[in-house]
């Protein structure tokens, strides 16, 4: 599972201080993110987020919009289109 190896990076990372500090974030300050294309790359960039405490999925654009919303947690907007996306949710990034 692709989870498993981001557990190999963040135990190298988690040496650094800085990166140590952010994993004591706060959840209710966590960087709100959104991705834009729910493929097999931006299915994987949600397993990352999901896997990263300090950040939370905020939005998903995706034209196939029925498709993705299986494929997310059900406390994530999924968006047909990204001018909605931006009107609606405000992601940090």
């Amino acid at each position: 599972m692709i989870s498993e190896s981001y557990d190999g990076i963040f135990s190298q990372l988690n040496k650094k201080s800085h990166f140590s500090e952010m994993m004591q974030k706060d959840p209710d300050q966590q960087t709100r993110l959104a991705i834009v294309g729910f493929g097999l790359i931006g299915q994987r960039h949600a397993e990352a987020i999901k896997a990263t405490p300090w950040v939370k999925l905020a939005a998903v654009v995706e034209p196939e919009g029925s498709a993705s919303r299986d494929a997310v947690d059900p406390s994530v907007a999924v968006f047909a289109d990204i001018t909605q996306m931006l009107d609606d949710t405000r992601p940090d990034g």
